[in-house]
């Protein structure tokens, strides 16, 4: 497990007062698995693209059964932090 650094709490903390969360993560094993469409509206992006990102190993999602899949709300800060994506 890597370590929890300081400014990818400061974006989880954001994530969790947008989406009304009252108990901030403090750990990695707390942070929130957001729906595409979350994570869509909080990157800027569309749907397509998020998937051509998926694809491209990008963002990396957590599969939940054969069909969904879920974008941790951590990739989402890493993605935020780094400054974008690499098309």
């Amino acid at each position: 497990m890597s370590q929890f650094e300081p400014e990818n709490w400061l974006i989880c903390a954001i994530f969790s007062w947008f989406y009304g969360v009252v108990n901030t993560p403090t750990h990695p094993e707390q942070i929130r698995l957001l729906k595409v469409k979350e994570a869509c509206a909080l990157l800027g992006i569309g749907r397509t693209t998020l998937y051509h990102l998926i694809k491209a190993n990008q963002i990396n999602i957590v599969k939940m059964g054969p069909r969904a899949i879920r974008i941790p709300s951590q990739e989402v800060a890493r993605i935020t932090l780094e400054g974008g994506f690499k098309f």
